[in-house]
């Protein structure tokens, strides 16, 4: 599943990112590729360095096997070297990153290793216990893995949690610094705003959203048939995501498990918490959705809450720089729903 990222505000990002890096001839392609080179040459963490390299090895795989247009030979020595850089800088801080442990637990699907994930599922406990989305992302890999016990023992760590921060902070400010420290005069061939989105901006919102978020149905399922202290832990990790001001996924799953099988309060206020994610979400589609274009110092102010506060507090930003409210009126109803027009 991949993390969702602010409604249209993604699709443009995206749209503007792809149409040039996609490019109709490979001189557009191979500026696309020297402006992402720059970026890697730039300072930066482990995760800018992993998610660059990852870019770069599916860029020369779709190359090698004939997908779109071909990497410019000249390039592809390059690409292989930075490629080859990066991921030893991104394995060697691997151990003691508790964002890139999360991103890179090797439990599921082709990737399956049980004993490295064994060994990084005890390093990512160790480094980040205190955060409900690193229980839950433990409880996925435990729930993947066939291990029940390491399921419960995640989920009772989880329900002693004291905040929930899913990475969408660090994983997109981590992008946009990195893209951002390239010089406004570095290729030029690639504008610096396309569709009043920044060409940092776009880029690390396309490489964000190709971020794998854990595989949810792992949590949710097993809690919906759990009972007694199981259920009870996974219902403190629900309200911690219903709570959350970084990620409107998660908070839409703890919301979908506290309607369920939560207590009266947590129903009640699963409710009130749709309603305003979905009005926040209406109002941005609203906006992006009219011939008027948004003031790029707005847009800007979005994505720099995004990269420093999340995916919810940009959204209120958006809201208060647009003279609208950032929560629903009373009377409104939200579209689809009984009695909405």
């Amino acid at each position: 599943m991949l993390r969702f990222a602010s409604m249209l505000l993604l699709g443009l990002a995206g749209t503007a990112m792809a149409d040039e890096e996609s490019g109709s001839s490979t001189v557009e392609q191979r500026a696309w590729h020297e402006y992402n080179l720059a970026a890697a040459a730039q300072p930066g963490d482990a995760v800018s360095d992993w998610l660059l390299a990852d870019l770069f090895a599916k860029q020369l795989k779709h190359s090698e096997d004939g997908i779109g247009l071909p990497v410019d030979p000249a390039l592809v020595g390059r690409l292989v070297e930075e490629r080859d850089r990066l991921v030893a800088r991104a394995d060697a801080a691997l151990m003691d990153d508790p964002v890139m442990l999360a991103m890179r637990l090797p439990c599921f699907g082709e990737q399956r290793d049980d004993t490295l994930c064994a060994a990084r599922r005890a390093r990512l406990a160790e480094l980040d216990g205190d955060n409900g989305f690193t229980a839950l992302v433990l409880m996925t890999a435990a729930w993947g893995a066939g291990d029940n016990a390491g399921f419960a023992a995640a989920a009772a760590r989880g329900a002693q949690a004291t905040h929930y921060e899913s990475g969408v902070v660090t994983v997109f400010d981590s992008m946009r610094a990195r893209f951002s420290a390239v010089p406004d005069t570095a290729v030029p061939d690639i504008p610096l705003h396309t569709d009043g989105i920044g060409r940092a901006d776009a880029n690390a919102m396309g490489l964000f959203a190709a971020v794998a978020s854990p595989p949810f149905q792992y949590f949710v399922q097993p809690c919906r048939e759990s009972e007694g202290e199981l259920l009870r832990n996974c219902l403190a990790i629900a309200r911690l995501m219903l709570r959350n001001q970084q990620s409107v996924i998660d908070a839409y799953i703890g919301a979908e498990l506290l309607s369920r099988h939560g207590t009266e309060a947590d129903k009640k206020e699963a409710v009130a918490r749709r309603r305003e994610l979905t009005w926040l979400q209406h109002q941005t589609i609203s906006i992006w959705g009219t011939p008027q274009p948004v003031d790029a110092p707005l847009v800007d102010a979005y994505f720099a809450t995004y990269a420093s506060e999340g995916e919810i507090a940009a959204l209120r930003k958006l809201m208060r720089g647009l003279g609208r409210p950032s929560t629903p009126p009373a009377d409104w109803v939200a579209p689809g729903s009984l009695g909405s027009p």
